[in-house]
Order: C-alpha cells, then sequence, then structure tokens
C-alpha cells in the first residue's frame, strides 16, 4: 500500500519539519508553497538528505480573488477564527467520540481540487 502525504504552506519551521517526518516515514511527499524558489531550495535540501519530495507551487497571481472565485466553493479565504474554532473543537471534550478523522477546513477545495497554478 503507497502512502501519500501532501503537505500545503510549506516554510522553514513546522511545514518542512513535517515534509521531511513524512518522508522519512516512506511517504510520497507533495510540498505545496506560493515561492517557487522556496521550494526548489527546499527539495534540493531534501534530495541531499536522500530524500525524494514531489514540489508544486500553488497559485502565483497578485490577486488571489481569482483563486478563490475559481477553486474554492465558498468563493473567499478562510478566516482565521474559522480554522481556530475547528481546532479548539479537536481540543476540547466535545470531541470525545472522534477517532482518526481529518477535518478540511478549506472551503470545500478538497471536493474541488485545484488545478489553477499548479507546476
Amino acid at each position: 500500500m503507497s502512502k501519500h502525504a501532501i503537505i500545503v504552506g510549506v516554510g522553514p519551521g513546522i511545514g518542512l519539519s513535517l515534509v521531511e517526518t513524512f518522508a522519512n516515514e516512506g511517504f510520497f511527499v507533495t510540498m505545496m508553497s506560493r515561492s517557487q524558489e522556496r521550494l526548489i531550495n527546499y527539495k534540493n535540501s531534501l534530495k541531499e538528505q536522500g530524500l525524494h519530495v514531489d514540489a508544486r507551487v500553488l497559485y502565483r497571481g497578485a490577486d488571489m480573488s481569482d483563486f478563490y472565485r475559481a477553486n474554492i466553493p465558498l468563493k473567499r479565504a478562510g478566516l482565521s477564527e474559522e480554522i481556530a474554532d475547528s481546532i479548539l473543537y479537536f481540543a476540547s471534550d466535545r470531541s470525545s467520540y472522534v477517532s482518526g478523522q481529518v477535518l478540511a477546513v478549506d472551503g470545500g477545495m478538497t471536493i474541488k481540487m485545484p488545478t489553477a497554478g499548479l507546476m
């Protein structure tokens, strides 16, 4: 069985750390960021460590509203409060019967997989 991890918003810190962790565990990792330069540097650095990952650039247009209208059913970016509320739910006793779930807080984007701007 093949395992695949997609890490979005890869930057120095937790994003890159997640890429390294999953790659070391044998996952095929796709890392995504808006910075092509950053992705190229990370991919080369990981390759030197013997880790092979895929890299994709998220939409690079100056006006992200075009991306939201084209790819997110709710037609807007999420608010930080909306993300925080989801995290708080899983950290609370209200989620005591929830096990092994992934909640995509993405305005429906996982339903309509984006292709715009991917390299």
